[in-house]
């Protein structure tokens, strides 16, 4: 048992995946370049992590609209704002994943465009490049490392042509690696484990990308309070199912451009609801982490991850949070600290 812990010890200091994590707010109350807000990113980067994944929405009325807006003082930071915060993360040593999203108001972006006509589809795709490419532009005049195309738009990445224009057209402004944030299962998010299959299977462009993201809110288990053995084996029925997924694309690498869990009873199963109530549990948001890590030792595709979330707010979380962020939840940073291999200080505004 000594000589395992020995080299496992030994393995920890040599991992080489992404250490992530996904980063913003929607609290008006605090904008993006905010001394809180900076205070949040310096707590992010005690972690040990060497990438943030900056998030941010604009929005269309819904899934049937085809005008897509920002929303200033809300989920949308200015420009200036922006290149503040990615220059502050540069600052402090992390590398950027821009993630920029489109939400609709009355139902889950997935949804967007399933009942359009043609004349409707080509008016979105044209709102969507200038909304998209002018933050490809945004990201190479300040060196971004990585650029997210698009997340979870389960409908619209059906479009073949219209998403390699797009991917196209954004390599035409931009110089670093791209990536897709696509969803784990289907516009009903409810595939269970045994079923694995969804928007990244169906995506037929995937080959124009650098490399291939996943928001991989994979269901783990059916009971409330599972073992770490029980989360140990869910993954290793995952296996076969992401090394065939990378070798259809010429053993592209993987990357989980977001993931999390929330910390109370039954929440892993299903990661991705966010919108359900249980108890407290610390200590399984914790283990699930734990699980993950362990799982992903010797995985020759798996790249990095993007833990959901950590909020701009320094205060957020805390011990009896049900939500997903780690903030406040010692536990569940003691195992980021371990396996991002730092010592942890984490600063209150």
């Amino acid at each position: 048992m000594k000589i395992v812990l020995v080299l496992f010890s030994l393995f920890l200091t040599t991992l080489s995946y992404r250490k992530g994590m996904s980063f913003g707010t929607g609290n008006p109350s605090f904008q993006y370049d905010s001394p809180e807000t900076f205070q949040s990113l310096e707590n992010v980067r005690s972690l040990g992590s060497d990438w943030v994944c900056i998030v941010f929405s604009w929005h269309q009325d819904t899934i049937n609209s085809t005008t897509i807006y920002p929303t200033y003082h809300a989920s949308t930071p200015d420009d200036t704002q922006l290149k503040n915060l990615i220059q502050k993360s540069k600052q402090l040593g992390l590398n950027v994943l821009l993630k920029p999203m489109v939400d609709s108001k009355d139902k889950w972006r997935a949804w967007i465009g399933t009942f359009f006509n043609d004349e409707e589809w080509t008016a979105w795709f044209k709102a969507y490049t200038n909304f998209i490419v002018h933050y490809a532009q945004l990201a190479e005049s300040l060196q971004v490392e990585m650029f997210s195309a698009g997340c979870e738009l389960i409908t619209p990445t059906q479009k073949e042509a219209q998403w390699r224009e797009i991917i196209a057209n954004i390599r035409k402004v931009y110089r670093g690696m791209v990536t897709y944030s696509a969803n784990w299962g289907t516009k009903y998010d409810s595939y269970p484990t045994a079923l694995l299959g969804g928007e990244v299977d169906d995506i037929q462009w995937i080959d124009a990308l650098d490399i291939i993201g996943i928001d991989a809110y994979y269901p783990l288990s059916q009971l409330q309070d599972p073992s770490l053995n029980n989360l140990l084996d869910a993954w290793g029925k995952m296996y076969s199912y992401f090394t065939n997924l990378s070798k259809r694309w010429n053993n592209k690498a993987i990357i989980f451009t977001e993931l999390g869990y929330r910390s109370m009873n039954g929440a892993l199963i299903h990661p991705g609801w966010w919108n359900i109530s249980g108890s407290v549990n610390v200590t399984q948001q914790a283990e699930a982490y734990e699980a993950f890590f362990m799982a992903m030792a010797d995985q020759s595709w798996f790249e990095g991850i993007f833990w959901w979330e950590w909020d701009c707010n320094p205060n957020s979380g805390g011990e009896r949070d049900t939500g997903y962020s780690p903030q406040g939840k010692t536990e569940t940073l003691n195992v980021l600290r371990k396996y991002y291999n730092v010592n942890l200080t984490i600063k209150n505004k």
